[in-house]
């Protein structure tokens, strides 16, 4: 009996950490391919501007959503509606940077997300004859770099109440394993030599019993202001070329917020709207985590 136990403590401790993302110590194994000499200097600077962006549309805050698109850089491209591009200081646009095209949509009325987002396509400039330009269309190498560059602007870890409520005391471990927390946002587990740690983070990967968007990386961002949290949809990378030239896609990222979870008790009147200057004052994007109130 007390062995058919220890094995169900185990298949259900796995069952648990399964849900969730190992810390992993910053490195370069994003860089596959150094030769492209492709840069995103202001990569977090320009994440930190769409999640405000895209916060304002979600409160519908129309006007100071424009006022800061402005604020940021971004103007409208001609003949384009709701299309626009960032301007760099001075028009200095340097060679191989990835810079955002931002494209303000609409999903019309739903129960799920709110009926205003973003999508944004990171292009690529490069030398033409012409000077440099911007591109949206790159070969191969190009495009498998952009992707891991973007993807590695979040820094992916676990929803705080999911860590939180999963390891506590009721947990049960396996023969030999032991549950630390290093620290309020730090877990710790270890069986022998061997130790997993895990991390609170306001970017989280969607839980294995949603049903994902075919196609895409989805992570969810539960941050500031009124919406629920946010969707966010990385179109994935493919080495099936979209054209006979072998061109790809830049990256391709939505944004869409939603109104409540899945059991719809969250209320957006119960949370203060979002605070522009403050989440744009923050270094990193987990020096606060929004959900530990």
């Amino acid at each position: 009996m007390k062995k058919l136990l220890n094995i169900l403590m185990i298949l259900l401790s796995s069952l648990a950490f399964s849900q969730f993302t190992k810390h992993k110590p910053p490195n370069n194994d994003w860089d596959i391919y150094p030769e492209t000499n492709i840069s995103y200097s202001i990569g977090k600077e320009d994440l930190k501007e769409i999640l405000t962006l895209q916060s304002l549309l979600a409160e519908d805050r129309v006007d100071e959503m424009f006022e800061m698109m402005g604020k940021f850089g971004y103007m409208p491209i001609p003949n384009n509606k709701n299309v626009f591009s960032k301007n760099s200081i001075n028009n200095d646009i340097t060679e191989n940077e990835i810079q955002p095209f931002i494209f303000i949509k609409n999903l019309g009325n739903n129960d799920n997300f709110y009926e205003n987002y973003l999508q944004v396509l990171f292009s690529l400039t490069i030398k033409t004859s012409n000077g440099i330009e911007r591109t949206l269309r790159v070969n191969y190498k190009q495009a498998a770099q952009m992707y891991n560059i973007v993807y590695t602007l979040f820094p992916i870890g676990n929803s705080y109440n999911s860590l939180k409520n999963t390891y506590n005391e009721s947990l049960g471990l396996g023969e030999g394993m032991t549950m630390e927390w290093v620290d309020r946002y730090t877990v710790k587990l270890s069986s022998g030599k061997e130790a997993s740690i895990y991390k609170a983070s306001n970017f989280s990967k969607l839980s294995p019993f949603i049903k994902k968007k075919e196609g895409y990386q989805t992570f969810v961002f539960e941050g500031p202001g009124k919406a629920e949290s946010t969707y966010i949809y990385l179109k994935k990378f493919s080495n099936v070329p979209e054209f006979d030239k072998g061109e790809y896609s830049v990256p391709n990222l939505t944004l869409m917020s939603s109104i409540s979870d899945i059991s719809k008790t969250f209320k957006p009147e119960s949370r203060k709207p979002f605070n522009i200057d403050f989440f744009m004052s923050l270094e990193n994007f987990n020096d606060r985590i929004w959900l530990d109130n």
